[in-house]
Formats: C-alpha cells, sequence, structure tokens
C-alpha cells in the first residue's frame, strides 16, 4: 500500500510552516509528527482525527501576490511522512 504525500492549504496566519519549509531548504531536516483534525460547524467536537509521523514539508507554496485582486493569501504545503493513521 503506498500512502500519497499531504496537502494542507490554509490562509496566512503565522510562520510557522514557512520556517520549517526553510529549515529544510537550509539543509536542516527536521522530521515531525503531527494530527489532522476535522471539527464540527461549532468548532465544539472532533468528527474526524488522523495522526501522521516522521514528517517533513517537501514543497511549499506562496500566494499569488496580486494588487489589483481582493482575495484571501493562501499557502500550501505538501508534507512527505512515514505513516498516516485515522484515529476518529
Amino acid at each position: 500500500m503506498k500512502q500519497t504525500n499531504l496537502t494542507l492549504k490554509r490562509g496566512i496566519v503565522d510562520r510557522e510552516m514557512w520556517n520549517w519549509f526553510y529549515d529544510l531548504t537550509q539543509g536542516k531536516l527536521k522530521r515531525r509528527n503531527g494530527s489532522i483534525r476535522i471539527h464540527d460547524p461549532s468548532s465544539t467536537e472532533v468528527q474526524v482525527e488522523w495522526h501522521f509521523r516522521d514528517a517533513f514539508p517537501c514543497k511549499w507554496a506562496g500566494p499569488d501576490l496580486n494588487a489589483s485582486q481582493n482575495s484571501v493569501a493562501i499557502e500550501s504545503v505538501e508534507i512527505c511522512h512515514q505513516g498516516l493513521e485515522r484515529i476518529k
């Protein structure tokens, strides 16, 4: 069985994902474990949860910076991992 890379997209809110990717470009590979959680519409209960392990960012794409558009700046991070497990 082969699992594909994870692709996460979000509005830019902090530098955490960029810093993780940037460190990799500087030769500092830092593998991490993490979780992806999907909440119900009221954000009070986790509906679905996955855990990934030994992961690192293998691709980062920044927003299209176009002053003539009125849209949210979205970043995309592709994460290579050594395993994905559905918890809930």
